[in-house]
């Protein structure tokens, strides 16, 4: 076996793993779908919630703390584009 360029790479692919999990697990909480393995409905405890929750916030930035910025002579621009399509005439 090949030796590892970078160790570092099993870790995050580790935590990305590990984060994507927490993900699914809370949006099935939330949206109240069924369990894959059990066919019953994800339950959660309060406490399992703020434990997921917690550890979703070390690994995931909080987007209220991200900032767009630009400088005064060339500020950020934002554009938006709406096309509209017309459906076909049905017979």
């Amino acid at each position: 076996m090949a030796a590892r360029l970078n160790p570092k790479n099993d870790e995050r692919a580790r935590d990305a793993i590990a984060t994507t999990q927490l993900v699914k697990r809370l949006n099935g909480f939330a949206l109240e779908e069924k369990d894959r393995q059990t066919n019953k409905p994800i339950k959660m405890s309060p406490d399992q919630v703020r434990a997921a929750l917690g550890l979703l916030k070390k690994t995931i930035p909080d987007l209220a703390v991200v900032q767009h910025q630009g400088d005064s002579e060339n500020p950020i621009v934002t554009s938006h584009t709406v096309r509209f399509v017309r459906p076909d005439k049905e017979p």
